[in-house]
């Protein structure tokens, strides 16, 4: 909440030298903070593949679109594995106030990381669709060298409304 700012961009500075290096974009689900900056990437190099649900794609295809950008999409699903560059990437259902969201396991050279995106525990979701802890704990026996955990509200105890 910044009262009278309408648009907050991330400082691609960090990564500007090495934007050759990037293999693709995945978005875990498609709310404005997680998609918001896409564009603006984008206009540095626009050949950077977008992975992502197909709700995900739907909603960043609309912002592309004002930019004029069309870049190369790779619509996955949970339980899909997709190699990007020398990863190897497995898509796992997660719950969150946004339908379609996706967590991700990247398999690399040096270990495995799994990026949970946002999610959240709800066991009754109006769309039905749970939190696969099945495909977590697969994951975990196969051993995470880096857990990269996100949750809306993480911080507030007791329960999430839906």
């Amino acid at each position: 909440e910044q009262p009278g700012i309408d648009l907050i961009l991330p400082d691609f500075t960090t990564i500007r030298d090495r934007l050759d290096d990037i293999e693709g974009i995945v978005l875990t689900h498609g709310h404005e903070d997680h998609i918001g900056g896409v564009p603006y990437l984008l206009r540095l190099k626009p050949d950077i593949p977008l992975i992502g649900s197909k709700l995900t794609l739907a909603l960043i295809e609309a912002k592309l679109q004002e930019h004029r950008i069309r870049p190369y999409t790779l619509e996955v699903q949970e339980g899909q594995r997709e190699r990007i560059g020398v990863f190897d990437c497995e898509f796992i259902a997660v719950n969150h106030s946004i339908p379609d969201a996706l967590a991700v396991a990247i398999r690399t050279p040096a270990g495995m990381a799994v990026a949970t995106g946002d999610f959240k525990m709800d066991q009754l979701p109006l769309d039905g669709r749970l939190t696969d802890l099945h495909a977590f704990a697969r994951l975990s026996e196969e051993g995470i060298d880096l857990l990269l955990s996100d949750s809306t509200n993480a911080e507030v105890p007791g329960f999430v409304p839906p």
